[in-house]
């Protein structure tokens, strides 16, 4: 399957469940339908149905999500 460009909800909303996951952006833009990096960064600066809050607040849930992680490591 080749990568999404055009802007979806359900896309968006897939992209912003794998980033408050812990999936890094690149991981995320790797799979199958998913749209470029770079197609995901300017859907967010462009501000695309209202994605910019939605992707800023999925990577703050997923940055603490990895710190929650790198917590527990080192106390293990």
């Amino acid at each position: 399957m080749g990568r999404q460009s055009t802007f979806t909800p359900e896309i968006a909303a897939s992209i912003c469940k794998l980033l408050a996951d812990g999936k890094s952006l690149r991981e995320t833009c790797e799979g199958d339908g998913m749209p470029s990096e770079a197609t995901v960064r300017s859907w967010a600066l462009d501000d695309i149905q209202g994605f910019a809050a939605q992707y800023a607040r999925a990577r703050e849930i997923g940055y603490e999500r990895l710190a929650d992680e790198i917590l527990h490591i080192a106390d293990t």
